[in-house]
Formats: C-alpha cells, sequence, structure tokens
C-alpha cells in the first residue's frame, strides 16, 4: 500500500472519528406506569419504538432501557419523541419534548399504559370530583332556594361558583391521573389517595402546598445559578 493511500485511509478514520465522537445521545427507560403500586413489582418494556428527527429509530431492551444517536444534532437542542408499542400509549406526554442531554448518564423515564386505561383513570377520578361537588352545592342550593326564594342572583352566583370547582377539580383529576405513583413521594401519593377516597378538598390543598414547594426550589435554584454567573 503506498503512503498516500495510508494518508487517505487515516484521514479517513479520523475523520469517522471525529463525526462519531461529536453525536449526541439521549438515554431513556420505559416503564408501566403504576405498575409497582399495582402489582409490587416494577414492569419495564422491551422492543418498544423509539424515533426521533435526526436521530437513529432505536428499540428498548434489557429492562426498558434504549438509547437515541443523533447525527444531527448537539447536546442542549430541543427534541421530540416519538414512542410506540403495541396497545400502549405514552401518560407522561410532556416528557417526550425535551433537551438532549450533555451528560449522556442522565436517563429519561417514559411511562405507558394500556390504551385507554389514562383516558378511563382521568374519566374515574372527574366523576369522583363532580359527585362530590355536586352533592356539596346542591344541598347549598337547596338552602338557598327554601330561605331566598327571591334572590335569584346569589343562587346563580353559587351555581357559577359550583361549575368553576368543578372545572378546577377536573383539571387536578386529570394531573393526578397523569403522575406515575411509583415515582411519586409521599405527600403526592397522600394527595392522589384523598382525592380517590371522595376527600377532593384536603386533596387539592396537598397538591397546592406541592407545587408552591416546587416553585420556592425552582428560584431557589435559579438565584444560585445566577450567584455562579
Amino acid at each position: 500500500m503506498t503512503n498516500k493511500a495510508l494518508l487517505f485511509f487515516l484521514l479517513l478514520f479520523l475523520a469517522c472519528q471525529s463525526a462519531f465522537s461529536q453525536r449526541a445521545y439521549l438515554k431513556g427507560r420505559i416503564a408501566v406506569q403504576n405498575s409497582k403500586t399495582n402489582t409490587g413489582k416494577r414492569i419495564y418494556l422491551d422492543n418498544a419504538t423509539i424515533e426521533a428527527e435526526s436521530a437513529n429509530p432505536a428499540r428498548s431492551f434489557d429492562g426498558g432501557n434504549f438509547t437515541l444517536s443523533y447525527f444531527n444534532k448537539s447536546a442542549g437542542e430541543q427534541t421530540q419523541l416519538r414512542i410506540t408499542y403495541p396497545e400502549m400509549e405514552v401518560v407522561n406526554i410532556d416528557a417526550l419534548n425535551t433537551i438532549i442531554p450533555s451528560d449522556t448518564s442522565l436517563r429519561k423515564h417514559i411511562y405507558l399504559s394500556k390504551r385507554g386505561e389514562l383516558a378511563s383513570m382521568i374519566l374515574k377520578l372527574r366523576g369522583v370530583a363532580e359527585r362530590e361537588i355536586t352533592k356539596k352545592y346542591e344541598d347549598k342550593i337547596s338552602t338557598l332556594q327554601l330561605e331566598l326564594t327571591n334572590q335569584a342572583n346569589s343562587q346563580l352566583e353559587l351555581e357559577e361558583e359550583r361549575d368553576e370547582a368543578i372545572r378546577h377539580f377536573k383539571d387536578l383529576a386529570k394531573k393526578l391521573a397523569r403522575i406515575n405513583l411509583d415515582d411519586a413521594n409521599d405527600a403526592v401519593q397522600q394527595a392522589y389517595q384523598l382525592f380517590e377516597k371522595g376527600d377532593i378538598e384536603m386533596a387539592d390543598k396537598k397538591m397546592e402546598a406541592i407545587d408552591i414547594g416546587n416553585t420556592v426550589h425552582e428560584l431557589t435554584d435559579k438565584i444560585k445559578l445566577g450567584e455562579k454567573l
């Protein structure tokens, strides 16, 4: 082999090495939502298909793990994942729109449930909310009608308050239904259990406290980041 040929192959090898080293990777793991809560054991899904723009399609294996290899994107860029598995659907859909991490040890956790289960859970929890709120406000409305028959405006305001409460607790029901209880802390699990039992107002207070705590934590992290900069 001539020196020119050797030089050509050496340059080609270095170019391939450079291209490989510049690739971005996103690792993740796919599990069945609430599997540990419902069965005592976390269930992972192999053979799920994971796709994203500018990435080679991947499949989950060896306990639900997957790695996407991007050929035209870098760490820090936005990516939209598409995950398919027969008769299953993604629950935490917000996690599909993510950032490619620079730390390849980080893993994106995706939760799937049987197709239709999420909708059923949302309807179930919404039904609890609507039943409890309707009962509460129907009692108030009946009392108001008996005692204040001439104050139609007060009744209308109360009905509007009831409708707003139903909308609020339906939204909370949807939020709770999307939570993966396997990874939720004790406070979130307590809120879920309270809601499911019908104590929806106490569940709402707990979730508000959790949201406030998360906001304070995020602000603290931003302040610390600003101090470092």
